[in-house]
């Protein structure tokens, strides 16, 4: 293989975006990574070459979330191909992109999104690309022992019929054995 060539191993079309998947392997080990390319009409931009998950969004073709890691940390993107604008989400949040799966997690808008779950809840604005952590607003916090009880944590409830409003549940356990407080 020569240093900075490389030929696809796979290229897909999802929505407005092609996907390249390489492959590359040494020392005995392999290694994967996926570059990602917004297609409109003849021109092509490229949104990263190092992608390890992404969505599209679902009511968008032209919308895409994505996360990239390097051997310090994750970081959550979403671009706008639209604006051909990338925004970052996030750097180090404890989310998975499986969560995007769930269709009650987009607004029926189309206009927002939340990502995560538990100790780490963002919410995506999908038209100027702002996140908000909730987890940060409503003073969420990591559970920790021996105090374990004195966390509170925080489940997508989901939106309301127009999209325009979220529900976040908010759990305060009450103590050892006691029922948790909602709120």
């Amino acid at each position: 293989t020569v240093t900075g060539c490389s030929i696809p191993d796979d290229v897909d079309q999802r929505g407005n975006f092609q996907i390249e998947d390489y492959t590359t392997s040494a020392l005995g080990h392999t290694g994967t990574r996926k570059a990602l390319y917004h297609v409109n009409g003849s021109r092509r931009t490229k949104v990263t070459d190092g992608a390890v998950s992404f969505t599209i969004a679902p009511r968008d073709p032209d919308r895409i979330i994505y996360d990239t890691c390097d051997p310090d940390s994750c970081t959550h993107n979403f671009f706008d191909g639209h604006a051909r604008r990338d925004h970052v989400i996030g750097r180090g949040l404890k989310v998975s992109m499986s969560t995007l799966e769930d269709a009650d997690r987009w607004s029926a808008s189309g206009n927002h999104v939340v990502i995560g779950e538990d100790y780490e809840l963002v919410l995506l604005n999908l038209l100027s690309g702002e996140a908000t952590r909730l987890t940060e607003t409503l003073h969420l916090s990591d559970p920790f022992y021996p105090e374990k009880w004195q966390l509170r944590q925080a489940r997508w409830g989901g939106w309301s019929s127009s999209g325009a409003y979220g529900a976040v549940i908010v759990m305060t356990p009450h103590g050892p054995g006691g029922p948790p407080v909602y709120e």
